[in-house]
C-alpha cells in the first residue's frame, strides 16, 4: 500500500511520516516505510513541494491513498485539492479542525480526523488491494556507480522484477537487463508489489518518466489522430 502524505506545510508532513514509519530514502522525494503485522506501508512525502509541483504529481501517480493535513485554507490547499480530484484518488483521511472545500470532488469520501495518531492507526490498518500481474514500477532516481554500473532506485506497483530481467528503453528501443536486485539493502532475486527497491542495470540512465516495457512490439510514431 503507497500513501501519499500531503500539505501545504513542509515540517507537518515530515513530522507525520516519522510518526508513522522509518525513512528508507530521501531527494524532491521522500519515502517512509512502516511495517505492521507483516504488512509493509509506504508513505510517500513530495520534499520540495510546494516549491516544485514536480514532486507532488509524482506522489500522485504511486499513491493508492491519501492523508491530507491542513491547518488552515489556502491557495496551495486548494492546488492540492484539485490534484487529488484530477488523479481520481477517492481513497483518504483529512486530518484537520478546518472545514475544507471538498464537495463535489473525489476528496468527498475522504474519513475526517482531528489527531495524528488515529490517523496513524487507521493507515496501519489499511488491507491492501490485489496489485495484479501486469508489471508496473516506478523509478524516481537513477545514477551510476563506479564497479557497479547503473541503478534506479524506484517502487514496484503490481507485477514483479526479477534478476535477468529485459526490458526496452522508448523510443529508442535500447535494451536494458537488471543485473542485481537490493530490497532494503539486501540482495534479492526479486522486486515484488510494495518493495522499494534498488536495482543494477546494463543499460543508459534513464529519466524520470520514460517508458520501460517488458516487451519489444511497442509501435513508436509521432503522429496522433484524435478529435
Amino acid at each position: 500500500m503507497f500513501v501519499a502524505v500531503l500539505s501545504d506545510k513542509p515540517k507537518l508532513r515530515e513530522d507525520f511520516c516519522k510518526l508513522v514509519g522509518k525513512e528508507t530514502g530521501k531527494d524532491d522525494i521522500g519515502f517512509y516505510a512502516a511495517n505492521f503485522q507483516g504488512r509493509i506501508t509506504t508513505l510517500v512525502e513530495p520534499t520540495l513541494y510546494p516549491d516544485k509541483i514536480q514532486p507532488l504529481l509524482y506522489a500522485l501517480s504511486i499513491a493508492d491513498y491519501a492523508v491530507l493535513l491542513v491547518e488552515d485554507v489556502n491557495k496551495t490547499v486548494g492546488e492540492i485539492i484539485v490534484a487529488l480530484d484530477s488523479a481520481g484518488i477517492d481513497k483518504g483521511l483529512i486530518i484537520s479542525k478546518t472545514k475544507l472545500p471538498v464537495a463535489g470532488t473525489a476528496l468527498e469520501k475522504y474519513e475526517v480526523v482531528e489527531s495524528n495518531e488515529l490517523a496513524k492507526e487507521k493507515i496501519l490498518s489499511l488491507e491492501p488491494e490485489n496489485p495484479g500481474e501486469s508489471v508496473k514500477a516506478l523509478v524516481d532516481k537513477t545514477f551510476a556507480v563506479k564497479s557497479v554500473g547503473n541503478v534506479a532506485l524506484g517502487v514496484v506497483k503490481s507485477g514483479q522484477i526479477k534478476k535477468h530481467d529485459r526490458m526496452f528503453m522508448l523510443p529508442e528501443k535500447k535494451s536494458i537487463e537488471v543485473r542485481t536486485i537490493q530490497i532494503n539493502d539486501r540482495d534479492s532475486e526479486v522486486a515484488n508489489p510494495g518493495d522499494r527497491f534498488g536495482i543494477a542495470y546494463k543499460g543508459d540512465l534513464l529519466e524520470r518518466g520514460l517508458v520501460v516495457p517488458m516487451s519489444n512490439d511497442f509501435e513508436v510514431g509521432k503522429t496522433i489522430a484524435g478529435r
